[in-house]
């Protein structure tokens, strides 16, 4: 690894011999991102104390598309999995220890906006992560897509989906959905995520913030979606 200067449908059953393991492969996918976005969302209080003696300038109001035309951009690149990445700088980056090709999920790394205020105790965060996926299924995008939809509609508390729609990631075809959950101390954060699958794998890029500073942010995830591609992979 080296870094430079970065449906909705009707649920869709597996095979019933292996059903039950796709299933699992599924919910351990959703239950595990949820987790990470949660626990990347929240600043750590000793951050928060360190930023008590800093002055810190706060962003646009909202409403104002970031000009992203004017921002910095590092690259980030992952010979292991086989994916590069541009992100802002000035987000913390952080890279996950699982790499491991038996684990059903894999997160390869993470990006989080810098506080926009000293009082802010939510990061703006991008996660990207990749899912293996069953071996003896050939599990199409369509009902992959469908299978996250229902999991995330059952078990994610406060589930509003807002978009489900047909997209592109790296040049191939992928889904993309909006919706909004409640995590911890009923705090309502909204979400996108983006996924394909290339390979037997689901490549997944999450985005998760507070709903008054989504669209502020949109424009800059929007742009390392774009980025995203796959490299050879080691």
């Amino acid at each position: 690894m080296c870094k430079k200067q970065k449906l909705i449908g009707t649920f869709v059953s597996f095979p019933s011999s292996s059903s039950h393991s796709a299933i699992l492969f599924m919910l351990s996918m959703t239950f595990s991102l949820s987790l990470l976005i949660i626990t990347m969302l929240y600043i750590p209080q000793q951050q928060e104390a360190m930023a008590q003696n800093t002055t810190t300038t706060p962003p646009p109001p909202p409403s104002q598309a970031t000009n992203t035309t004017r921002q910095d951009f590092l690259t980030y690149e992952n010979t292991t999995y086989g994916i590069r990445i541009q992100y802002p700088a000035g987000w913390q980056e952080g890279e996950s220890n699982q790499t491991s090709e038996d684990s059903v999920i894999n997160y390869i790394v993470a990006f989080r906006s810098p506080k926009d205020r000293i009082s802010d105790t939510v990061a703006e965060n991008v996660i990207v992560s990749v899912e293996n996926l069953p071996p003896e299924q050939n599990i199409s995008l369509a009902a992959y897509s469908t299978r996250q939809i229902a999991d995330l509609t059952q078990f994610s508390p406060g589930f509003d989906l807002q978009q489900s729609i047909p997209t592109v990631l790296a040049g191939i075809p992928a889904h993309k959905i909006v919706f909004s959950e409640t995590v911890q101390q009923q705090q309502t954060i909204k979400d996108m995520q983006v996924w394909t699958i290339k390979d037997n794998k689901a490549y997944i890029i999450a985005f998760a913030g507070e709903p008054a500073k989504y669209s502020y942010y949109l424009p800059t995830v929007q742009k390392m979606i774009d980025s995203f591609e796959f490299i050879n992979s080691t």
